[in-house]
């Protein structure tokens, strides 16, 4: 579950963004920050279930998933964006093909948006792109569809999804569950 308040909802005037995980209690969840980095033109990156193509540049990021996930379940990066996913179910079967899934779109969201507009956009583009699927709740474990909580120092945005459709709404005092709201 996430919640946000950005700055114009706050006494201090300063944007909140808070996200708890509902994992398994003995999923064991490390902290990892990695560096901004520069790749080739030819470059890709192996996600949790498939490779996709790298961009030029990533941001730093800092945040924590399960041990066996490539992405993170919450991070920030280095521009002070910060995005949170949480499981949602439609009434659409989960695609069969393996996929990106939630903490893949949340990590690639923070190393490639400099603002939760652009991650919306970097996570809604890759979504349609590749789709969402695989394991996402344990090694073998079936996937989910996701709905994602995107804020930085001015703004928020709720990002639902349903295998590669996906709905958005800028948002300024929010709080997202396990359901769909949009």
């Amino acid at each position: 579950d996430s919640v946000v308040a950005v700055g114009f909802e706050t006494a201090s005037r300063a944007t909140l963004f808070a996200k708890n995980s509902d994992r398994k209690a003995d999923e064991c969840q490390p902290l990892l920050q990695f560096p901004e980095s520069s790749y080739p033109p030819d470059a890709r990156v192996r996600c949790t279930h498939i490779r996709i193509s790298q961009v030029a540049e990533t941001y730093r990021v800092l945040g924590h998933s399960p041990w066996w996930v490539w992405g993170f379940e919450h991070g920030v990066n280095e521009h002070a964006v910060a995005i949170g996913n949480q499981t949602v179910f439609s009434k659409e079967p989960i695609e069969e093909q393996p996929g990106l899934i939630g903490m893949d779109l949340v990590r690639l969201g923070l190393e490639r948006g400099r603002t939760a507009r652009e991650s919306l956009e970097v996570i809604a583009g890759l979504l349609e792109a590749h789709g969402q699927g695989g394991a996402a709740f344990g090694l073998g474990a079936g996937g989910y569809h996701n709905s994602f909580m995107l804020a930085d120092p001015d703004e928020a945005w709720v990002l639902e999804t349903s295998n590669r459709h996906w709905a958005a709404r800028r948002t300024g005092l929010e709080s997202l569950s396990n359901h769909h709201s949009i």
